[in-house]
């Protein structure tokens, strides 16, 4: 869960105790049902306090719930013609397989599942270094075109490929081979964009199980802003995102209480957990359930390349 919900779960001194290399002595987490992460999120960086933990498990629990969903892909009609995840939430506070918490907030879980489920759109196959073309509907998607791009940390374009295909109904398809890039140490990204409108944007390292050299990304500076309108059980709105010339890393919208600093839960987002490269623009629309007046919401972002910004609402 996100650190609002783990400092719900336990006091500060047990989730001073977070697992190391996936390794707790601490009963408190034992006992809610941590199974530990082994090395993962160390690939991203020293794990310092809980705050980290939290930020690293994000990451790792969007990749891993994406490269699942696309895995099984790969090899539709294949190896698999269907998948079950077991299980989705907890009904108590426990730290096992979950979208979103006991107290409804959404995980990066459900927005890395939401991506690799899309029944039409390209993927990155990490066995066969190929881009692939899923279409899951009972529909042809013909003239489709697919645009590869591959970014530096400082999200300059180093490689790309465009390429039209048809993507037939309940088919999956290799398209071509994205080389290694040149002149990279560490991380990289690539971005996949769908000429109907879907990106899927991944973030790979020329090093083994090493993605420490994220934390050289450049400051971002990108312009958010939402607006909302009210409805019977709260608000609907829409939170758009603006990137500016640098990569704008795993960006998280949440919902507080202005008066209390405590969340609004529960809030229904269309996406969550979004990566942008340069120039590029996003929109979320948001569902808030809640009885407080509109002046009372704050709508924040936290960014893995931005400080905590708060977000104006229009």
């Amino acid at each position: 869960p996100e650190v609002e919900s783990m400092r719900l779960m336990m006091p500060e001194k047990d989730l001073n105790e977070f697992p190391r290399n996936g390794v707790t002595k601490n009963e408190d987490w034992k006992y809610h049902r941590d199974l530990g992460y082994g090395t993962q999120l160390e690939r991203y960086g020293e794990v310092k306090d809980i705050e980290t933990y939290c930020k690293y498990a994000q990451v790792v629990n969007y990749d891993q719930y994406r490269s699942f969903m696309e895995g099984r892909a790969s090899h539709l009609w294949d190896w698999y013609t269907g998948i079950l995840i077991w299980k989705t939430q907890n009904p108590w506070t426990a730290l096992r397989g979950q979208m979103y918490d006991w107290w409804l907030d959404v995980n990066a879980s459900l927005y890395g599942t939401q991506k690799g489920c899309e029944p039409v759109h390209p993927f990155y196959n990490i066995v066969t270094k190929q881009v692939e073309m899923l279409n899951t509907s009972l529909t042809d998607h013909n003239g489709e075109t697919v645009i590869a791009r591959m970014y530096n940390l400082d999200g300059k374009i180093i490689w790309e490929k465009q390429i039209k295909t048809d993507a037939k109904a309940n088919t999956v398809e290799p398209l071509f081979d994205v080389p290694a890039p040149e002149n990279v140490d560490g991380v990289y990204f690539l971005k996949l964009a769908l000429s109907s409108g879907t990106t899927n944007i991944y973030w790979l390292t020329t090093k083994t199980r090493d993605y420490t050299t994220l934390s050289r990304l450049p400051q971002s500076q990108s312009k958010i802003t939402a607006s909302l309108k009210a409805d019977e059980n709260g608000f609907t709105g829409k939170v758009n995102f603006e990137a500016d010339d640098h990569v704008s890393f795993f960006n998280r919208i949440k919902v507080f209480d202005k008066n209390t600093g405590e969340r609004i839960l529960p809030v229904h987002y269309s996406d969550n957990y979004v990566t942008l490269m340069p120039e590029d623009k996003r929109e979320i629309t948001i569902d808030i359930t809640t009885k407080l007046p509109k002046d009372q919401i704050l709508i924040v972002s936290e960014s893995w390349t931005a400080d905590r910004k708060t977000v104006t609402i229009e």
